[in-house]
């Protein structure tokens, strides 16, 4: 459903309705922010639309490499690389591994997002699958990937237990796509909020979701980024706009600057997912902004779907890789959500949701 227009907490429909929308991936609320805006119009002026050509020819720019001076500093590596899309970076990251060490065997979390998948295939590995989010089935390996927050269910990846099966030369690479910009201290990610820090982890992200800009990246040990520097996902693809870097850097500096902002989201997750318990759905308990959930009727969620439209809310019901069945609600709060936008969907789920599931509601 093309939408044609969109705020952090607002759509409006090809007909024209607007709805209040709890989807996507704009966590932080930062894609209308007025800096941000402001700093793109800054940036249009000076740089134009495009970039016009790959970074390695004639289309790098300051934007460009103060984005990454960001990145670096944001996220507490020793370097970073800017890449198209977060698509993009998985690539450039796996490529790089393959430059530095053979990948005769690398082990992916059986749920990762099937970009993983294609950019180990790219860097001409066969990755060994393991059952999701259990360390335990990993044997020891030289390198791991995964996703450390996943998009269909929002739960948090075993990154501790996932170092401890590597030798102090492998590498933990973390498609932090869905942590970056929504959970952490300053909003840096999954590791951070885990507290972990240690030099065989690799980060790859976008700036697109919790951020609201645009760009991926790869961030972690400096062998590592001089290596993907090499790699023809770096080498042969034209950058994001300078005027969007320019944008991005705003964002994150607002991402780390706005204690209010990050507590709201943390708070309006945590009110989601208490509603969704109450009404016998089974979600994560993490502190990401994304519930997931199904319901045995396939039938029964088109058309909670369809009445929750009518009554002015949008709540996705997706079909993409790596949920809780091949059909499921995937419902996100940003920070701008209210509390009472909360309470409406949730109450509005609770009819559909007791005919569906047979339950009684849970007292508070």
């Amino acid at each position: 459903m093309p939408l044609r227009a969109l705020s952090a907490t607002r759509a409006e429909l090809p007909n024209g309705r607007s709805v209040t929308t709890f989807a996507g991936c704009n966590y932080l609320a930062i894609h209308r922010h007025p800096r941000v805006l402001e700093s793109l119009s800054d940036g249009l002026q000076r740089y134009g639309v495009s970039a016009g050509a790959s970074r390695e020819t004639t289309g790098n720019t300051d934007a460009h490499e103060a984005l990454e001076a960001e990145l670096k500093q944001w996220l507490g590596v020793e370097d970073a690389l800017l890449l198209p899309d977060g698509y993009i970076a998985n690539i450039a990251a796996a490529q790089a591994l393959a430059k530095l060490q053979p990948l005769a065997t690398v082990h992916v979390d059986a749920r990762s997002h099937p970009s993983v998948l294609d950019a180990l295939s790219t860097a001409g590995c066969s990755p060994t699958s393991y059952e999701h989010a259990n360390a335990a089935a990993v044997d020891q390996t030289q390198a791991i990937f995964t996703d450390s927050v996943f998009t269909g269910s929002g739960e948090l990846a075993p990154v501790a237990a996932l170092l401890n099966r590597l030798p102090t030369d492998g590498y933990l690479i973390l498609d932090d796509c869905h942590g970056v910009g929504s959970i952490g201290p300053l909003a840096q990610g999954t590791a951070a909020h885990l507290g972990i820090s240690d030099p065989r982890l690799i980060i790859t992200g976008t700036l697109s979701k919790g951020i609201g800009c645009a760009g991926g990246y790869v961030a972690g040990p400096a062998a590592v980024i001089a290596a993907a520097r090499a790699s023809s996902a770096f080498i042969c693809t034209t950058p994001i706009p300078p005027a969007l870097a320019l944008a991005s850097r705003t964002a994150i500096r607002i991402a780390q600057t706005d204690d209010q902002r990050r507590a709201q989201l943390t708070t309006n997750a945590q009110a989601l997912k208490h509603g969704l318990r109450k009404l016998g759905l089974t979600t994560s308990t993490t502190p990401t902004p994304i519930a997931t959930f199904t319901f045995d009727a396939a039938t029964a969620m088109r058309d909670t779907h369809e009445r929750l439209l009518s009554q002015g809310l949008y709540a996705p019901l997706i079909n993409y890789p790596g949920g809780p069945a091949q059909s499921y609600f995937r419902i996100v709060v940003t920070a701008e959500h209210t509390q009472a936008e909360i309470d409406r969907l949730i109450d509005c789920l609770a009819a559909r949701v007791r005919t569906a599931l047979a339950l009684p509601l849970e007292t508070p």
